[in-house]
């Protein structure tokens, strides 16, 4: 299991850098919305504000 600080690093990398890698290393699970566009809400948030 990945220490806190790697996911941090992993979710930074996949939000702001859009680096899919990162990205799949998350497992982030695809629904109504696809996993990249999941992270892309994250994103928008992030430089929104």
């Amino acid at each position: 299991m990945p220490s806190l600080h790697e996911l941090q690093r992993q979710f930074s990398a996949a939000t702001i850098f859009q680096d899919p890698a990162a990205a799949a290393s998350l497992g982030v699970v695809a629904g109504s919305l696809s996993p990249a566009a999941r992270l892309g809400v994250y994103r928008n948030n992030i430089l929104g504000h």
